[in-house]
């Protein structure tokens, strides 16, 4: 259900963002709004309170998003509150984010290793990964030892594992089908 929610309301504000030719500009708006939730948790607490009225709320976020953001987007908070899905919040912006990085062409590639990989593999990655997709990639990085070595990469629902774990394990049941 709650997946339901951030997908409907983040489809309507990215329909308004669409009509209203402000998608770069509500995109980066709302981004600040997720990020300022993000870090002052409390703040977000606050919105989402139902100890508070509505309007109570209301007033809080105006006095401060008013002069950092636009109309169209603190109307969109308004609704939000009106409509009792403050706790939807992030993941309204989480999925209203895969709808713009959609519009613009870019996929989000989660990607493995066991160490930290420097700037210069990053992006000779994104470059290899851009040209395999034929869109804009943008990486996501983690650790993860287990991997022994090399790269697991995960696109949408594609993987491309390249990682020795993954190498062995297939030399393992190769051996195993082998009949003595």
């Amino acid at each position: 259900m709650a997946k339901l929610v951030a997908m409907t309301y983040s489809q309507a504000l990215f329909e308004f963002a669409l009509e209203s030719d402000s998608i770069n500009s509500i995109n980066e708006e709302f981004k600040f709004v997720a990020e300022t939730f993000k870090e002052y948790h409390d703040f977000l607490e606050l919105f989402k309170t139902p100890k508070l009225s509505v309007d109570e709320r209301k007033k809080i976020i105006t006095d401060i998003f008013e002069s950092k953001i636009s109309t169209g987007m603190l109307n969109f908070l308004f609704i939000i509150l009106d409509k009792q899905r403050a706790n939807e919040i992030i993941n309204i912006y989480d999925e209203f984010n895969l709808l713009t990085d959609e519009y613009f062409g870019i996929v989000q590639a989660y990607v493995k290793s066991v160490k930290v990989l420097d700037e210069a593999e990053k992006k000779d990655l994104i470059e290899q990964l851009n040209l395999l997709t034929g869109k804009k990639v943008r990486l996501k990085t983690s650790i993860d030892p287990d991997i022994i070595g090399g790269l697991y990469i995960k696109i949408g629902d594609r993987v491309i594992d390249g990682s020795i774990k993954n190498k062995l394990n297939v030399i393992k049941e190769n051996l195993n089908q082998i009949i003595v």
